[in-house]
């Protein structure tokens, strides 16, 4: 009898489904304060990096200051978001007012950093929120991913500085986008090496990114030494860099100048392609002819390599190359190499797929913007928004690169289902083709 009464006050089997559920969204909760507190805190450096670098200060040295007049901050006003809040946007010292762009930088990094985590690791299996990533993240968890998903926050946390300051300048500090390739080459080759957790399956993809096959791992290869070449043939002054008497023909801080020989230029940075695709070819002879079997046994590490290799070249010549035909048929440059180096930076981060995604997305985000220029320009909203119509009409085109990549890896089952309306697969039985990695029981090596 005391067995039974006992038994009688267990909670029922809806209780304890419902207590596991709410403790499943206090585990979510906690795990969201925390990547937004990470993002929060690595969104107030990149306020630092987006105030210094243009100016040609140190990023790491002095410490927080004000601005105005250098008082440092103590660590408690260096605080994200709470420290603008705690100062109620004024240095405690001169009483000078801190641009809210600070507290607004710091929200959005840290909302991206929640966003990315939540719609890799949150959706149920087998959902419409996996198209385009499938179960890889939720299979690895956090524990078994933590090497890729630093590597798509650390884009995401770059990508800010270079908007703001390509946005202020009209460049792209080659900096950053080195350091988001090669961040994403470590992470991704660290991750390639992580042991399988025991419920995954043997055959899944070491990295979420599309990995080529051996000969064209091999062309990605020779690519990108074929890049590193000329990296140092324009280094040592072997080779004339292009648009090099830019400034005898066009004042400084005029953002579209008459610059009048840009077919010129376009034409030498045509010739600067040749160590790249020498690079390219060579490797892929070199990959054909090794055994047929390194296809299908390539190790780990050379298949995340490989990945990051042909994202970055496959994202950098798409821009480069409408770089080249924009300019030799309008005479004017279109483009700039920033916008290559930062598609080749989001390939090497995304994949190649993705940065083709991004590739075609940023065009309809330019035009949105374009209209909203005109709306404002023609004085609809009032005279007093006829100046940032302006401001808006000239934006350079590297914001809208960064945010179609934000937008891909936020909202990545949108446009895959934008892309199955588009192009339908042949076998509707199929699964589709993924932006980021491979379809369900499907290769994704290129021929």
């Amino acid at each position: 009898m005391v067995v039974l009464a006992s038994a009688a006050t267990w909670p029922s089997p809806d209780a304890l489904e419902n207590a596991w559920r709410d403790l499943e969204v206090l585990s979510w909760v906690v795990w969201s304060f925390f990547v937004f507190a990470f993002g929060a805190s690595l969104g107030s450096f990149m306020n630092v990096v987006a105030w210094r670098l243009p100016r040609g200060g140190s990023v790491v040295s002095p410490p927080s200051r004000c601005p105005t007049c250098a008082g440092r901050l103590s660590w408690r006003e260096n605080l994200p978001v709470l420290g603008w809040l705690l100062l109620r946007g004024r240095c405690r010292f001169c009483g000078e007012r801190i641009g809210v762009q600070y507290l607004l930088i710091e929200l959005l990094l840290g909302g991206l950093f929640v966003g990315a985590f939540l719609m890799l690791y949150l959706p149920e299996p087998a959902s419409w929120w996996t198209l385009g990533t499938g179960e890889w993240w939720i299979q690895r968890e956090v524990a078994g991913s933590w090497p890729g998903l630093l590597a798509i926050l650390a884009m995401l946390s770059l990508l800010v500085p270079i908007t703001l300051i390509d946005a202020r300048t009209y460049l792209i500090p080659l900096s950053l986008t080195l350091w988001i390739v090669a961040v994403s080459a470590v992470c991704w080759t660290v991750q390639s090496e992580l042991p399988l957790p025991w419920r995954v399956p043997l055959d899944s993809p070491a990295v979420p990114l599309p990995v080529p096959g051996s000969n064209w791992a091999g062309a990605a290869f020779g690519g990108v030494l074929g890049v590193l070449v000329l990296a140092v043939l324009l280094r040592l002054g072997s080779l004339r860099p292009s648009f090099a008497d830019y400034d005898e023909f066009v004042a400084e801080g005029e953002t579209l100048g008459d610059y009048p020989h840009a077919r010129r230029e376009a034409l030498r940075e045509l010739s600067h392609l040749t160590p790249v695709a020498a690079g390219a070819a060579a490797g892929w002879w070199i990959a054909s002819m090794l055994p047929t079997a390194f296809g299908t046994a390539m190790p780990a590490w050379l298949a995340a390599w490989s990945a990051v290799a042909s994202g970055y070249l496959v994202g950098a010549a798409l821009v480069w190359g409408v770089r080249i035909l924009g300019t030799l048929a309008f005479g004017r440059e279109a483009m700039g190499l920033g916008d290559v180096h930062l598609m080749g930076a989001i390939g090497a981060a995304l994949g190649w797929i993705d940065a083709t995604a991004v590739f075609f997305i940023a065009p309809f985000l330019g035009l949105a913007w374009a209209g909203l220029a005109t709306v404002l320009g023609t004085g609809l909203l009032g005279a007093r928004f006829r100046p940032l119509g302006d401001r808006v009409r000239t934006m350079p085109y590297g914001p809208h690169l960064a945010v179609a990549a934000v937008l891909v890896v936020l909202a990545r089952p949108v446009f895959v289902e934008l892309w199955m309306v588009l192009v339908p697969p042949v076998d509707t039985l199929s699964a589709p083709l993924r932006f980021t990695g491979v379809p369900a029981g499907v290769s994704m090596r290129m021929p």
